[in-house]
């Protein structure tokens, strides 16, 4: 029956390959590409990306306004979006989960594996004339049959890959926790500079002299123009290496953007001038926010020089946070 856990674990191990790993690029999007036929190769055949990620101007001839302002939604929590699920410690709720486990993309493929790998233990049972039961070994029973001589070859076969397909799922296992673990940290860090700058500007903001409580007109503009560009900076920077949120580059997307107070269409008419890949014109947003608040700086809409310099520290550590991912 060792022939039996052989196809099984080659099997579990080329699953792991073949899905755990490429599943973290695979994010769906909210509109999927009927155009687009889905390429499925063996690992050792993917020579690109088998599903990469759609083009702007396809995305552009099939997104829907309804499907945009779903995604618009997601991002801004207003139906309760998600984006990156909560992780939940308990050993009792991780061992519940099924979709996306190892188990869920291998045991199809592992148990019909381990059927034909018992059915030709009965055959070969019935060819050579053996007497053994199932589930012992035929060389402790039969030694000198000449079928079960042929098949020690396969045994010490099983006995090199039984170490391999440990190895296997044990390292793409890990390299998928690192890859979670690595995005993870990314999005945190660039979270935390986000907040960083915000809570700088709303700390530095000059204040109303008969109610120092309430921010002055000059400050609270500063304070929503600089919230919007650095939120749209944001939302830009994750649609451009994103599947579901691809779509927000879109001409479309961005005129939606516009509808729901995102940006301006002032800011909209200069992105389209710009001569850049549209996967690139996030950065417009952190340029744009620089200017508004060193202009803010010389109108002393924000109290003191320190400020200015600490806003720029934690503008480059943003910056930093993405550049090169």
């Amino acid at each position: 029956m060792k022939g039996v856990n052989f196809f099984a674990l080659s099997c579990f191990s080329s699953e792991v390959y073949s899905n755990l790993v490429p599943n973290f690029r695979n994010l769906r999007s909210v509109h999927e590409l009927k155009t687009r036929k889905k390429i499925d190769l063996e690992p050792w055949d993917q020579r690109v990306d088998p599903n990469p990620l759609p083009s702007i101007d396809e995305l552009a001839d099939t997104i829907t306004d309804c499907e945009i302002d779903d995604i618009l939604d997601q991002i801004t929590g207003k139906n309760s979006g998600v984006i990156i699920r909560r992780f939940k410690p308990e050993a009792y709720w991780l061992w519940k989960q099924w979709k996306g486990t190892v188990l869920y993309h291998s045991l199809g493929k592992a148990a019909f594996n381990m059927c034909a790998a018992f059915v030709a233990c009965l055959l070969l049972k019935k060819i050579s004339g053996g007497e053994w039961s199932i589930g012992v070994s035929p060389n402790s029973v039969d030694p000198e049959n000449p079928i079960v001589a042929r098949l020690k070859v396969l045994e010490k076969v099983w006995s090199m890959m039984m170490g391999l397909t440990t190895f296997f799922i044990t390292f793409f296992v890990g390299q998928s926790y690192n890859l979670w673990r690595e995005f993870y940290i990314i999005c945190r860090s660039i979270q935390g500079r986000l907040n960083d700058l915000f809570i700088l500007l709303a700390t530095h903001g000059s204040r109303n002299r008969d109610d120092a409580s309430t921010y002055s007109p000059q400050a609270l503009a500063l304070l929503q123009d600089v919230g919007r560009q650095l939120r749209a900076y944001h939302i830009l920077m994750w649609a451009g290496c994103t599947r579901r949120f691809r779509a927000l580059l879109t001409n479309r997307g961005l005129t939606r953007m516009v509808v729901r107070g995102l940006i301006t269409q002032r800011e909209k008419d200069t992105l389209d001038k710009l001569n850049l890949p549209q996967t690139q014109k996030y950065n417009a947003f952190l340029v744009w926010s620089v200017t508004r608040c060193n202009e803010a700086l010389r109108k002393k809409n924000t109290s003191g020089r320190p400020n200015g310099t600490n806003t720029n520290h934690t503008r480059k550590g943003l910056r930093s946070s993405w550049s090169g991912r």
